[in-house]
């Protein structure tokens, strides 16, 4: 906060000696014909709103560029000087990351050729594929959320998940796309979020923005720091008029669904609603500007399961009323605790703040500086599998605070030369808290397939994050007639302290209802720092990125093709190291103490825009991108050293383990029990035996390390694409114009990141001669421990292709509508769907835990079109009615069949929820398999028809090779209408969004069905025998799919508006 003042003290002390402005467009073109056109002549641009204006001078072959204008408008355009008329075109607009094309045509004029002030043509050139969204976009489409992730949705290659907030941009990771605000980072700089956001939510206010473009491959040097997806966002300004905005939306439980598939569900009781103001104007006329912008959001966070019968979106199949009252009654008759009761829906609230100032204090030089906080907290469930229920104590809330300032300085220091300044800081502190208060540990019981949970989660019990980003980028740029240079220098100063400890409360498994009943534990799991105090086990990392680009943009072919050209460097730098683990360093003969210092990687780019003619453009390019991957996982290899914190267990390898599990009152408790409770309290307290040996600073398992040989993972990305402008030869309502589009897009990835087993090596025996077994190593030093040693390393990169196909027709009588369709293949070795190490490594699937195999991923959606369609018409005189409507349909997302447990590779840790890959048998007399005689042989033999298994009989099912997943369809509808305001030029509008329509008129329709996030069923219980063969022991029958409630159920927004 100190940091972010001082910026605001110096900024306002300097901005009345300088200017700023937000720049994301620019103009270029020729006056007078390509190769001779006129030069010396005065290219003049100029902002109405704010009347700020350019100047430069056209170079020997008529050639000029104006860099450094805002988004938007309108502009003015006007050219004079001698051998050209001075004249004026007037209504240009910029879109975000585009550069207008703007020529004006030469015509002779009795002997002599003089330029007229006409357009020849306008053309936008972006350079690599991206999608662009205006302020009526954000205004007029329908977007129940307020979140831009509904309308980058509209483009059919990324999907918006509700369930987890998250946006996956071509079938890839949605924690690899960046979020740019005003020029500046503002993605998650840590990587818990699988929303991809600082915050849970938005982290700006939904007015405050102006436009937005989700870039999938901009091949200009500027751009990094992802591999999927950049979306680009650009704040309001004000200008010279006072202007503004005041907005109510509300929703409640009466105006959501309760009913799918025939199925009553129970809707929480909840009440939504949101206040927006924003307001824009002149401090001082044509000189200094502001903008403002604030956002309430008060509503509840719901949840869906239950118990069978509870009437819940989804009940846990074999988990009933009787077994949850059991599970309740003994945690609060036999443990003192209530573990509360169904998830219903919690409160929240959350609020945004933006200011912004700009100023124009000369001609040459302009400012800008923007302040953005907000402030937020939601509830989530921990454990949400479709063999998984928590009860409501079991919920966390992360609570985040942010705020970042941006100053940038524009400084034109001759008609051919411009300079940028940016300094931006953010800061972060994040919080997660059990909804009980963090009073009792976390118990798991096991009840038939399914994992019933109360407590505290464990990974709750003791985390806390901060970090701070820094940043600084200087950037020239000159124009040298047909060509302009840019070069430039950027830092990125990350610092982050982090306090994560699993289990500190204790963490108990039971094996059975009765157990638990009857407190006999097959499992307790404590975690701690060595020294007893939990502050001793904060990690403290950061590092420093430095990136030098140099690039060229020029046109030839007489001007049709433009090219930009140019390369990118980032060196990384770091001073902190993990703490040294000496069983790690004697066993595998190297420290573990080592870091990201002196990586660096180089990103060559080339993007390419043909213009054939007015009608038909193609546009390529190939380039290098890196960053994006989540720092929690660099994060790991300091918390992870197994020094600063430790965790270990007593399970059946302890004394205290006997015949039937651990006697959890027999054992004796560090600290006072409750009142009420005896000096045995598990739940409350911790075993003594567990905090004497973790003291002892023994074992020292499970930790993580950084492969030595460790790249900076990379993405090369090849597109090209064309866009032609069709007349259809009829007449009617279906003549004119079409815009037709194809995109191609591929990704290949080098070095991507992923955790492997360092501790296994691989055995020469394979069980039924397929599944080959990994073997523990022989530790180096007799005494030493490094069983489940995780190493961050290099895996073979991912590879993705999407063809997107496009047609778009503006009828000119307030009508237009747009269709888009991708057809995606994405492979990759492992989602790495976790912040944490070891439950990314669980979190795979394979034929051995450390396999490098390139197989299908678990985010690809195969197929995806989005159809929009707007109308707008005055019913009443000067105030329009406006429809909009959204309607996707796509395909359903790939899962796996896979082993239960750890039983098929008999080494651990980080096996108990292992995917071993589900071998499939030929029959019932398949020489490889040993079916016990309680297996369920017919439902088993079904269960692989219906899901068309049988075509990998004899083998493993390979990852994620199943696709019977329901496809979804979904339309979203919005309707407004303008009303008269208070004052003349004041205007007001009522508005209405259904989400899922469908839904809404039947609720057969619109339902979303998917498979677990992990995209795994549990399917058999097995092990192996002596005879190498697999021994099946119980069928699971595993619930394939689960209902997503949230994205199924028809719900209703309202709301009204009022613009001055």
């Amino acid at each position: 906060m100190r940091k972010i003042l001082l910026v605001f003290l110096f900024t306002f002390s300097f901005i009345f000696t300088s200017q700023a402005q937000v720049t994301t467009a620019s103009i270029k073109g020729v006056v007078g014909d390509i190769g001779t056109g006129v030069n010396n002549v005065s290219v003049t641009v100029t902002d109405t709103r704010t009347n700020t204006s350019a100047t430069t001078k056209t170079g020997a072959n008529g050639e000029y560029y104006i860099p450094n204008l805002k988004i938007g408008g309108p502009y003015n355009v006007s050219i004079s000087g001698d051998g050209v008329d001075e004249e004026t075109i007037s209504d240009v607009f910029l879109e975000i990351g585009k550069t207008q094309k703007l020529d004006f045509s030469s015509e002779p004029v009795a002997d002599e050729v003089i330029v007229m002030g006409q357009m020849r043509k306008t053309m936008d050139i972006a350079i690599g594929p991206a999608s662009s969204y205006s302020t009526e976009d954000l205004r007029n489409l329908p977007g129940i959320n307020k979140d831009i992730k509904d309308l980058a949705q509209i483009d059919s290659r990324l999907f918006y998940d509700k369930q987890n907030d998250s946006l996956s941009c071509m079938g890839m990771n949605n924690r690899f796309n960046s979020l740019t605000v005003d020029g500046v980072r503002m993605n998650d700089g840590f990587g818990l979020k699988s929303g991809g956001y600082p915050t849970e939510g938005m982290p700006f206010a939904y007015e405050a923005i102006e436009q937005f473009a989700v870039e999938f491959a901009p091949y200009d040097v500027e751009y990094n720091g992802f591999t999927s997806c950049n979306i680009n966002a650009v704040s309001k300004s004000g200008r010279n008029e006072f202007f503004g905005t005041l907005r109510y939306d509300y929703t409640d439980d009466s105006l959501k669904g309760d009913s799918l598939e025939g199925d009553t569900v129970s809707v929480p009781t909840f009440e939504e609603k949101t206040m927006q103001i924003a307001i824009g104007g002149p401090i001082v006329q044509d000189k200094l500007f502001f903008f403002a912008a604030y956002e309430k959001d008060e509503g509840v966070d719901t949840f869906e399961r239950g118990y069978e019968g509870s009437g819940a979106i989804n009940e846990l199949p074999g988990f009933t009323e009787a077994q949850f009252n059991r599970v309740r009654d003994a945690a609060i008759n036999t443990y003192g605790y209530d573990p509360g009761n169904l998830p219903s829906g919690i409160d929240y609230e959350v609020e945004k703040i933006l200011l912004k100032f700009d100023a124009n204090l000369s001609d040459n030089h302009r400012a800008t500086l923007t302040y953005n906080y907000t402030d937020d907290a939601h509830t989530y469930e921990s454990d949400s599998d479709p063999d998984e229920f928590e009860f409501s104590q079991h919920l966390y809330e992360i609570g985040d605070e942010l705020e970042s300032v941006n100053l940038a300085i524009f400084s034109d220091w001759t008609d051919n030369f411009s300079t940028e300044f940016r300094y931006g800081t953010l800061e972060l502190d994040n919080s997660q808290e059990c909804l009980d208060g963090k009073t009792f540990g976390e118990m798991d019981i096991q009840i038939g397939s399914n994992s019933i949970y109360i407590g505290c989660d464990d990974s709750r019990h003791a985390n806390s994050m901060a970090y701070e980003i820094d940043t600084l980028k200087i950037k020239g740029e000159l124009s040298l007639g047909n060509h302009v240079i840019t070069a430039g220098y950027e830092i990125e100063d990350y610092e982050a302290s982090n306090v994560f400890v699993q289990s500190f409360f204790g963490e108990y498994e039971f094996t059975s209802l009765e157990n638990f009943e009857n407190q006999i534990a097959d499992e307790i799991v404590y975690g701690n720092a060595p020294s007893g105090t939990l502050s001793d086990a904060e990690v403290n990392f950061g590092y420093k990125i430095s990136s030098f680009y140099l690039q060229d943009e020029f046109s030839i072919m007489q001007g049709k093709l433009d090219v930009t050209a140019g390369i990118r460097y980032d060196y990384y730098e770091s001073g902190d190291l993990p703490t040294l683990n000496t069983d790690y360093a004697d066993t595998f003969g190297r420290s573990n103490a080592i870091n990201l210092d002196g990586k660096d990687i180089v990103l060559p780019r080339l993007g390419l825009n043909y213009e054939h003619d007015e009608r038909t453009s193609l546009r390529g390019g190939i380039g290098v991108f890196s960053g994006g991957n989540p720092n929690v996982w660099l994060s790991n290899i300091y918390s992870g050293d197994h020094m600063s914190k430790l965790e270990l267990a007593l399970d059946d390898d302890s004394l205290v383990y006997g015949t039937s599990g651990i006697n959890l009152a027999a054992l004796q408790y560090d600290g006072t029990c409750p009142s009420g409770l005896d000096t045995a309290c598990p739940g409350y307290l911790v075993p003594s035996l567990l905090t004497g040996d973790l003291a002892s600073g023994a074992p020292k398992y499970e930790m993580v390390a950084l492969d030595p040989n460790y790249e900076i993972p990379s993405e090369l990305k090849f597109s090209f694409g064309v866009t032609h402008c069709a007349n259809l030869p009829v007449e009617g309502f279906f003549a004119g114009d079409y815009e037709l589009s194809f995109d191609y897009i591929k990704s290949d990835g080098e070095d991507s990141a992923g955790y492997i087993r360092k501790d296994l090596t691989l055995g020469t025996d394979r069980v039924a001669g397929i599944v080959p077994q990994l073997e523990e190593i022989t530790p180096a030093v007799a005494g030493s421990d490094v069983k489940g040693t995780l190493e961050l390393t290099n895996l073979q990169g991912n590879d993705t292709e999407t063809m997107t196909f496009g047609v778009a027709k503006d009828h000119g009588n307030g009508f237009d509508w747009k269709f888009s369709y991708t057809h995606m293949d994405s492979q990759d070795t492992g989602p790495m769907l976790s912040s944490v190490g070891f439950t990314s490594f669980d979190r795979r699937t394979y034929s051995h835990a450390n396999e490098d195999v390139l197989s299908r991923s678990n985010f690809e959606i195969e197929d995806r079109v989005t159809f929009v369609a707007n109308f707008e018409k005055e019913f009443a005189t000067d105030y329009l009615t406006k429809f909009s409507l959204l309607a996707t349909h796509q395909s359903g997302r790939p899962y796996s069949l896979v082993f239960e447990g750890n039983n098929m590779t008999g080494y651990t840790p980080y096996q108990d929820e292992a995917a071993t890959l589900l071998y499939i048998p030929t029959g019932a007399n398949d020489p490889n398999v040993v079916f016990d005689p309680g297996f369920d042989q017919t439902g088993f033999f079904n269960f692989l028809a219906a899901t068309g298994a049988n075509q990998y009989a004899g083998g493993l099912a390979p990852r994620n090779a199943f696709d019977d997943s329901p496809d979804w369809a979904k339309i979203d509808i919005k309707i407004e209408q303008e009303l008269p305001g208070l004052r003349p030029g004041d205007k007001s509008a009522v508005f209405l969004v259904v989400d899922n329509l469908g839904n809404l008129l039947n609720d057969e329709w619109g339902i979303f069905s998917r498979p677990s996030e992990r995209a795994t069923l549990y399917t058999v219980d097995a092990s192996t025998n002596s005879d190498g063969q697999f021994v099946f022991e119980e069928f699971n029958n595993p619930n394939r799919f689960s209902r997503d409630g949230n994205a199924s159920l028809w719900s209703i927004r309202v709301g009204i508006r009022y613009d001055f």
